[in-house]
Order: C-alpha cells, then structure tokens, then sequence
C-alpha cells in the first residue's frame, strides 16, 4: 500500500508572515471544507467568498439566543419547556444525520440554525443554576470547551468518511479539493508535503 501523504506546516513561518499566511489561506479559513464537489453542500457563497453553513449560521444563532438571555431574560421563558424542546431538537438534530431531511443546503441551515438553538441552551443551562457566579462561569467554560471537542472529533470524522468515497482519496492534499491550496502554502514556505 502506498505511503499517505501529509501536510507539515511550518508554524514559525506562519507566525513570522500571518497576514500573508491568513492571506494565501482566505477561501478556506471562511468556508473550512475543500472546494470540491463533495463538499458543495458544506458552504454557500456569497458575491464569490465561500462561507461555512455551519459556522455562518451556527454561530449568529448561538450569540443571539445569549443576547436573548442578556438583555431580555428568554431563559425564563425556555427553561419550563426544556423536557420538550431539548428532545425535539435532539431528535431533529438525529433525523439530518439520519439523512432523513435529505441532505441540500436548505436542511443543512435550518439544521444549523438549530443546533445553534440547542447549543445555546446548554450553554445557558449552567450559568442559571443556584451555584456562585465563579462556578457557573466555570462550568460554562468547561461545557463549552467539550462541546466544541465533540463538535471538531464529529467534524473530522464525516469529513474522512466523505473524503474516502473520492477517488482523489489517495492524492491528498493534493487532491482537487484541497491542491491549490496546499499548493500555495509550499510555495509561500508555509507548508512542506511529507509521506509516512
């Protein structure tokens, strides 16, 4: 079996150079999936720059639903109904992976815009707890911090799960989703392509 190859960087380089890195690394730092046909329903795109459903809906949703909270107390209103919202959204959430919903670029948002509704939720879980302020905040920050684990292990895994259905599987990174981009990074001194 031939060797993988593999992606080295040279994180010295990008430290001394982060404008130019950020730079030659625009499109996937916005979009974080390959520009491939594979990953077509992982971004939208907007007057040419493409941005990550996930992120770009993820996110806004969670930010605001913690405004909500802030300015307008919405978790008085959430918490009585908790035993009915957390299991639909969980449920909803089980059905898009399920493939149930299909998987175009309206299901994947209104899935997004969801599971930023269900993230928020049990980020705002534990800062309405009777405990001191210093523990709470605490243990957001942990919750937080295992959420987003759980989040990035999953996204890896689909991610070389959809990567191995591709032919170009053997040719990574420089494959057509990510060899342009690799290719910019060795030639800017960025990145250098190794095999083990």
């Amino acid at each position: 079996m031939a060797e993988r190859k593999v992606i080295d960087f040279c994180i010295s380089c990008i430290l001394r150079h982060p404008i130019k890195f950020v730079s030659v690394s625009r499109e996937f730092l916005l979009s974080h999936h390959p520009s491939c046909d594979y990953y077509k329903n992982d971004y939208i795109e907007l007057k040419g720059v493409k941005l990550c459903i996930g992120c770009f809906f993820t996110t806004p949703t969670v930010i605001i639903f913690v405004l909500l909270d802030i300015f307008y107390g919405i978790w008085e209103v959430i918490s009585p109904l908790l035993l009915v919202i957390m299991p639909s959204l969980i449920l909803i959430q089980l059905f898009y992976y399920l493939n149930i919903f299909g998987r175009g670029k309206i299901a994947k948002i209104f899935s997004k815009i969801l599971f930023g509704v269900l993230y928020s939720i049990i980020l705002l879980y534990p800062l309405h707890l009777p405990f001191n302020y210093l523990f709470k905040f605490m243990l957001a920050f942990l919750i937080y911090m295992l959420l987003n684990a759980i989040v990035a292990v999953t996204r890896v895994y689909k991610n070389e799960k959809t990567c191995m259905k591709c032919p170009m599987y053997k040719d990574y990174p420089l494959c057509d989703g990510y060899g342009e981009l690799v290719r910019a990074w060795v030639r800017e001194g960025f990145a250098r392509i190794k095999q083990y």
